[in-house]
């Protein structure tokens, strides 16, 4: 254990860089970033590592970047390793005109129709690979694309190309703005996936199309937002099993999406509702769109096959110190054979230079929602504490416990103390105990320790050495088990 924790500091020395800024030619402006990750599994001694650079060059209207990734894994014939231009564009841009070719992200109204977007805390990236076309006048703009898709997750030893096909989308969206607190919107999207090899079905191509519109009002202090989209074509989820090879059908789809804010100094209050039948457009392993998920977690359903629901979450603050957040969401499949309900509640006192304090109880209850789990229930109370020691020297405290019942039995305990240098260095301990051993998950018990140094505010390290428990995470109805960890996970951020 002595030898693992000087390779943990050794790391973190290493990995410090000399210096770094943005620099400018003229008219040509360069700037970029760089994301150094590396694992090191102690007792399976395997180790990937990861290193994701971009550059960014900017030379009056136009743009070019690009970013160059390594993925290295200790099992060198991984057939996952990668070494080259992950991503790579050009761009010229202009208030009436826009137009970029190469990688991009993209959004049409609150994703029901389509979203691609990088999330780094999932380690999740939808891109589209190819031509994104901007027009904008003083009262509305008109975005059109077209590419190829793609799906990426990393999942610890390497990164996973969910999907990588010949797949083509082509798609339009306009945003009219006549008035400074009005607006409406109309997309359409068209996705051409190609026909698998044994497909007996009487199709040549898959097509699928998917429209809508949305709304928008902004009066004072409330906001309201609508979004209704109608899908139609191929689904893969409308597979006839009396039919040989058949991995789908022509059917219809529908997506209803509405929110609304009322807010007010200390008092805000947000409800939303969504209705989604058979509005997923993509495989069963990956999407195109991303419709809004009405809970805390990020968790969906089914990922927009048959979902419906709503969430309402308040913000108060009676008097200064004191903050209060309440949520609820509700979200079943139209048969209530399938549901996800959540509840929280959270109650914060911050004196600013003294301390801060806060607890918050939350609350889930799943049914066919979990693989393996029919019926899983979560009870979540927990308490923090930031004591301000000195202006620039903190010590935290907080406990958590976890109680989960159902179909799985079984009791939570986390603690941790931190200790922070403001704004330089947090070094943060961390205990997690179980009350029995899972058959999933091997051991009862998890301890780490994680270092959190602003070098600049430029230069980032994060370093955490120890022991993590399985976990369970989500990102846009996106949900996957993260396998437990005993190692050193060192990330370097740098912007110049």
């Amino acid at each position: 254990m002595k030898a693992f924790l000087v390779r943990a500091i050794v790391l973190l020395v290493v990995t410090i860089p000399l210096g770094a800024a943005c620099f400018e030619i003229g008219d040509i402006t360069v700037s970029g970033s760089n994301r150094v990750e590396y694992w090191l599994w102690q007792e399976a001694e395997e180790e990937v590592f990861d290193d994701r650079f971009d550059i960014d060059i900017f030379y009056k209207n136009f743009l070019f970047g690009f970013r160059y990734q390594v993925v290295e894994p200790s099992n060198v014939s991984l057939y996952e390793r990668r070494e080259g231009f992950y991503r790579r564009y050009i761009e010229y841009d202009s208030r009436r005109f826009g137009i970029r070719a190469g990688n991009y992200y993209v959004t049409f109204g609150r994703g029901l129709l389509l979203r691609a977007y990088e999330d780094d805390l999932a380690y999740l990236d939808r891109d589209i690979d190819g031509v994104k076309i901007r027009g904008s006048t003083d009262w509305g703009d008109i975005t059109l694309v077209t590419g190829r898709p793609r799906n990426t997750e990393f999942h610890q030893l390497a990164y996973a190309v969910i999907n990588d096909t010949t797949d083509i989308i082509r798609g339009a969206d306009l945003s009219l703005h006549p008035l400074p607190f009005f607006s409406a919107g109309a997309s359409y999207v068209l996705l051409v996936a190609e026909k698998e090899q044994f497909d007996t079905s009487a199709v040549f191509f898959k097509r699928t199309e998917v429209y809508g519109t949305n709304v928008s009002l902004n009066i004072a202090n409330v906001d309201i937002y609508g979004e209704i989209a109608k899908k139609w074509g191929w689904d893969p989820n409308l597979a006839d099993p009396q039919i040989p090879f058949n991995s789908g059908g022509i059917g219809q789809g529908y997506g209803i999406y509405g929110s609304a804010s009322l807010s007010f100094p200390g008092y805000g209050i947000t409800v939303q509702f969504a209705d989604y039948d058979s509005l997923g457009l993509g495989e069963e392993m990956y999407r195109y769109n991303s419709p809004p998920i009405l809970n805390r977690y990020g968790q969906s359903i089914n990922k927009g096959i048959d979902e419906t629901g709503y969430q309402i979450e308040a913000y108060l603050s009676p008097i200064e110190p004191v903050n209060m957040s309440l949520s609820y969401s509700d979200l079943k499949t139209a048969d209530d054979t399938l549901f996800f309900k959540e509840s929280f509640a959270e109650v914060s006192y911050q004196k600013s230079g003294l301390l801060e304090l806060r607890a918050a109880f939350d609350r889930t209850e799943q049914h066919g929602v979990i693989t393996g789990a029919a019926d899983w229930k979560e009870a979540i109370p927990k308490f923090d504490g930031i004591f301000y020691l000195t202006q620039t020297h903190s010590l935290g405290v907080g406990y958590q416990r976890r109680l989960v019942s159902g179909t799985m039995e079984f009791r939570d305990d986390r603690l941790y103390l931190s200790y922070a240098f403001a704004p330089y260095v947090t070094v943060t301990l961390t205990g997690e105990l179980r009350d029995k051993e899972l058959l999933e998950e091997p051991g009862n018990e998890w301890r780490s320790v994680h270092v959190d140094w602003d070098i600049t505010q430029d230069h980032k390290v994060t370093l955490l050495v120890g022991t993590e428990k399985r976990t369970f995470t989500c990102s846009g109805g996106v949900c996957r088990y993260e396998p437990s960890f005993d190692g050193i996970k060192a990330v370097l951020i740098s912007r110049f």
